[in-house]
């Protein structure tokens, strides 16, 4: 169940990330390139994100222990890290927001 609620919390926390990324930008293309970095990085360069099993990927990661840290069956996209990560994003984005909107 936690490793369930840790996935959906990362998928929302992106989905913020590149909303608040669209809005400081105001093109479509800086989101689209944000994911297209994230799955390159992730699944095929480090293959730890949970896509389909014959995904190519350069390198095989592995992440074992707690289930919150390494993500489980879900893969570091899974992982309470990757959650901290997108809350970093978002609390940068939505400052840098706020900046742009105040200097109007």
């Amino acid at each position: 169940m936690k490793q369930v609620l840790s996935q959906c919390l990362n998928v929302v926390s992106m989905s913020i990330v590149v909303t608040l990324l669209l809005e400081f930008t105001g093109t479509i293309v800086a989101p689209i390139i944000a994911h297209f970095i994230w799955y390159t990085i992730g699944e095929i360069i480090l293959g730890g994100v949970s896509l389909a099993s014959d995904y190519p990927t350069l390198l095989k990661s592995t992440f074992q222990g707690n289930p919150l840290i390494s993500g489980g069956i879900y893969k570091i996209e899974g992982s309470i890290i990757v959650l901290l990560v997108n809350l970093i994003l978002i609390t940068y984005l939505f400052i840098l927001n706020k900046r742009m909107s105040s200097s109007k």
